[in-house]
């Protein structure tokens, strides 16, 4: 073993680093195979609570059919204790905070021992208040939030998080992603920001009005290099999205909405440099395109659009409403050369349901949108967390 190249071993280990069974093989082969293996093996984690099988079914589906290898919080503090070398290889840690304080310390070791390494981290806080959290583990995770080592930062249902953690984000980090958040309004003045803040991708898959009230506010830096936007919008935050959209517009490229059932016609500010756009709507068990949506793409700019319908499956498939060709598409702006139509089966339906939604979509396109150039296709359903970018 002594005599192959170190290069080339890592070059063999770094084609299996999705096979984790053979990963575990490789690492007890012999020592030049261990530490390879054990960069891809400890790449990625998730730590969660001791009684995992007390959460609830929604708390569960947010990680659901994810591949991120999962430990509890002591166990994962245990395993440093024993081998701290493993710390440095760890780039991606998700955390559920923890809801008895007996976790707390081994979870604040944890983060202390990787938070340097750390390029991607993920807080659930799923239904525990930042207050109920010790200090030191407070601390532990404040200090990695604002490491500017770190690229991407994903915060899942917080109660009373520190505004200043999102302030000082919107700055820092390349990709951010807020969800189902509350605050604590503990800033007086903005935190110092870097001349030229890194966030390229925002996203925002939540209503709630605090959450723009405070990007919008004055305490935030001005967004000067956000490229790609992800957004939720209904009624509530509709005229926060406006806002927001006109704020970033100079940088604008990718939009992503989630614009619900779309009873009524979307219309976009000016986003000169706009060039992809994907709606995401949701039909349930209708089988009908939604009021607004001729309206909408009448009123799109020249870009070109991805349409994702997600539907629930019957026990008994139904055929679409004919409406008849969409009125007023020799009018619209949008690049109609291909729309991209994805329906998004919502759950797990049997097969034969889903050939059977799929091939009733595909009539229904072709009849509603004559003479578009579309891109059909079906997609499955993945958990929020599984959709998380790097």
């Amino acid at each position: 073993m002594s005599s192959i190249p170190s290069e080339l071993i890592s070059t063999i280990i770094d084609e299996l680093q999705h096979d984790r069974a053979s990963l575990k093989a490789c690492s007890v082969v012999a020592t030049p195979f261990c530490s390879p293996s054990q960069r891809h093996l400890f790449r990625s984690m998730w730590l969660h609570r001791e009684n995992w099988q007390y959460y609830t079914v929604v708390q569960q589906a947010l990680h659901r059919g994810t591949d991120t290898p999962a430990r509890t919080i002591k166990r994962a503090s245990a395993l440093l204790l024993e081998a701290p070398h493993l710390a440095t290889y760890v780039r991606d840690l998700t955390i559920d905070l923890p809801d008895s304080v007996d976790e707390d310390a081994p979870l604040a070791h944890v983060l202390h021992e990787v938070g340097p390494h750390l390029e991607r981290f993920v807080i659930s806080g799923l239904v525990v208040r930042w207050s109920d959290l010790s200090q030191s583990l407070a601390s532990a995770i404040l200090d990695v939030s604002a490491r500017r080592t770190l690229n991407t930062l994903h915060l899942l249902h917080l109660r009373e998080l520190p505004a200043t953690v999102v302030l000082r984000a919107l700055s820092t980090v390349r990709v951010l992603s807020l969800h189902s958040l509350t605050f604590y309004e503990d800033h007086k003045e903005a935190p110092a920001t870097i001349s030229r803040p890194r966030l390229e991708h925002l996203i925002l898959s939540t209503s709630l009005p605090a959450t723009y009230e405070l990007i919008l506010s004055p305490h935030a830096p001005k967004p000067a290099n956000v490229t790609k936007l992800s957004l939720r919008v209904d009624a509530t935050a509709h005229l926060y999205a406006e806002r927001l959209l006109s704020s970033i517009a100079p940088t604008l490229v990718d939009l992503d909405l989630d614009c619900e059932e779309l009873f009524i016609p979307l219309y976009l500010p000016h986003l000169p440099h706009l060039r992809t756009l994907t709606l995401r709507i949701f039909l349930g068990l209708a089988r009908r395109l939604p009021d607004g949506f001729a309206g909408t793409l009448r009123g799109l700019p020249r870009v070109a659009l991805t349409v994702i319908f997600a539907v629930q499956c019957r026990f008994k498939e139904h055929t679409w409403v004919d409406d008849g060709p969409l009125p007023g598409l020799d009018a619209c702006q949008v690049d109609l050369n291909t729309v991209r139509c994805q329906l998004l089966f919502l759950g797990a339906p049997r097969a034969i349901m889903k050939e059977a939604a799929f091939h009733a979509f595909c009539a229904a396109m072709g009849a509603a949108l004559s003479g578009v150039r579309l891109d059909l296709s079906n997609v499955e359903d993945k958990p929020y967390v599984a959709r998380l970018p790097w």
